[in-house]
């Protein structure tokens, strides 16, 4: 069975070899994490610190360090979690905007997967990656053994050398209406400022005011609102001040007079800007707070952040957010199998029973 699944992956996973561990142990690896992620992805978002984060708040203490190795060095790294017996998936919480999986550029991800599916112990079946982000892992053609989901749209903002510049990019209906809600709101609530916070003895300030606005809206009535206390609260305090002590963390918190109209949570890296987590006071709606704190914010990257020159959102594109954007690409999950038949099924019950793009292995 061994050697029938390495030949139906490849053999460019033969000298590919998976050790695993406690997800616990990050705690030890988090250097050697967080060198193999500046040499490959460079995404702060996957960096040893956020992830050790993540599990401590939402993980339940079975996830699994995963770690490949071949006669170059680490191959690949992930965090993963089981799904019953047979079956398992990257570690994805809903505040990871992209799933803990590193990887080298010279070697495929679906030779990888294949890989990490034979060295686990027992017998897994599927090995779901989810949230994978095209720009950083190409997407793969689906084949026998694979198959790909498309997981939401999200937007860029390629920012030119000026503020002017880029905002001349933009459509006249866009510049009109700035201009004329933030008359409007000059005139009806007073001067509009931005703040914004870096500092991590600052952050918890930050983030009671960012709570204080996201559970006084629509997702307090879901459940699902950052409030203070709460677990999201927790998680985005610690992962928000650990950004700050590196100089990576920004809260910005934009005001209407006195009034606290809109919040995002940053972070900035090299010559690009993530966004995290945004909110605005649904009070304030007529004015598009979410608008006005856009434009001062990419006012604010120009003035005080020298060197940016791309902006992420990291989220489900909205109409909102098109004029603001020059470009879009497809996040994806990806299901690997260890064989055609379960491949085949597994695709034939995606298409019989309503499609679920919360994780791969809908």
């Amino acid at each position: 069975m061994a050697n029938t699944q390495r030949d139906a992956w490849g053999a460019a996973m033969d000298s590919v070899r998976w050790t695993f561990q406690p997800a616990g142990h990050l705690d030890e690896s988090g250097t050697i994490w967080d060198e193999f992620n500046d040499r490959t992805l460079r995404l702060p978002l996957l960096s040893a610190a956020f992830v050790r984060t993540g599990l401590l708040h939402f993980g339940n203490g079975s996830e699994q360090l995963a770690i490949a190795s071949d006669d170059q060095g680490i191959a690949a790294a992930c965090v993963v979690a089981m799904h019953g017996a047979t079956a398992i998936s990257t570690f994805q919480p809903s505040q990871f905007p992209v799933g803990p999986w590193l990887q080298r550029p010279d070697l495929a991800v679906a030779d990888l997967a294949g890989s990490l599916i034979q060295d686990l112990p027992g017998t897994i079946v599927l090995a779901s990656l989810t949230q994978l982000d095209p720009l950083l892992i190409p997407r793969p053609a689906d084949g026998p053994l694979l198959g790909t989901l498309p997981f939401i749209s999200t937007g860029t903002i390629a920012l030119p050398a000026t503020l002017d510049e880029y905002i001349a990019g933009r459509s006249e209906n866009l510049r009109a209406n700035l201009r004329r809600r933030q008359r409007k709101i000059e005139r009806e609530h007073g001067p509009v400022s931005l703040q914004v916070i870096s500092r991590a003895e600052d952050v918890a300030a930050g983030i009671d005011r960012y709570s204080d606005l996201e559970s006084a809206g629509w997702k307090a009535r879901l459940g699902t609102a950052l409030a203070r206390g709460n677990v999201q609260w927790r998680f985005y305090m610690e992962a928000m001040q650990t950004f700050c002590r590196i100089g990576q963390g920004r809260i910005y918190v934009l005001r209407f007079g006195d009034s606290v109209a809109a919040a995002s949570l940053v972070v900035v890296a090299r010559e690009t800007v993530y966004l995290l987590k945004t909110t605005h006071n649904e009070g304030l709606r007529s004015v598009a707070p979410g608008m006005i704190l856009r434009q001062h914010l990419i006012a604010s990257l120009y003035a005080d952040e020298s060197g940016v020159r791309r902006v992420e959102i990291y989220g489900s594109v909205n109409e909102a957010q098109r004029p603001w954007l020059t470009g879009t690409r497809e996040m994806y999950h990806a299901n690997f199998y260890r064989g055609p038949v379960l491949a085949a099924l597994h695709t034939l019950s995606r298409r019989i029973m309503r499609p679920f793009r919360g994780v791969g292995l809908g």
